[in-house]
């Protein structure tokens, strides 16, 4: 074990597990430290949900990020599953961001007003909504359709990460 490394990572959840695979993989020498275990935060409790329509996207540069990203993590994870065998458990699927009353129903197709230059989604009807989930709140006022969302299970995307760096050189302390 060498006493240097061109990067030194420090915490393997999913962002610097991210980080060393991605380092790893350009050919740099990493240490990936964890005081703990590898995803023993957050990134085991995320949902893994990966949408473009999260109220959490609030500026057009950030959604801009977050369309890399999206795309990004759907080609990471075959790399990933051929690395080391595991299945992420990860899914491509259409999603809904519903607006059950009038005020959300506002702050979706605000939001969507800037974000549709980016992301690839429709307002659909209540009828439509419906169609999609009968468990659905009749008094819904209707969602903004993503035909490609994506889930994934994200503590085994964190070690997935962390093991494929280790597999590329990457030493986990």
């Amino acid at each position: 074990m060498a006493d240097t490394a061109d990067v030194v990572v420090i915490g393997a959840g999913a962002v610097g597990s991210a980080c060393a695979y991605l380092l790893a993989r350009a050919g740099l020498t990493v240490k990936l430290l964890e005081r703990e275990a590898i995803a023993s935060g957050s990134s085991t409790h995320a949902t893994g949900y990966l949408s473009l329509l999260s109220a959490d996207f609030r500026d057009e540069p950030y959604l801009e990020l977050g369309v890399e990203g999206f795309h990004l993590t759907n080609k990471l994870v075959p790399e990933l599953e051929e690395i080391t065998g595991m299945d992420l458990l990860h899914q491509v699927k259409p999603s809904m961001r519903i607006a059950i009353d009038e005020d959300e129903e506002e702050i979706i197709r605000r939001e969507f007003s800037w974000q549709s230059k980016h992301v690839s989604a429709e307002w659909i009807s209540p009828a439509q909504v419906l169609e999609v989930d009968k468990r659905i709140t009749p008094a819904v006022r209707g969602a903004l359709y993503e035909p490609r969302s994506a889930q994934l299970d994200s503590a085994r995307y964190t070690l997935a990460l962390a093991t494929s760096s280790e597999a590329l050189g990457a030493e986990i302390l």
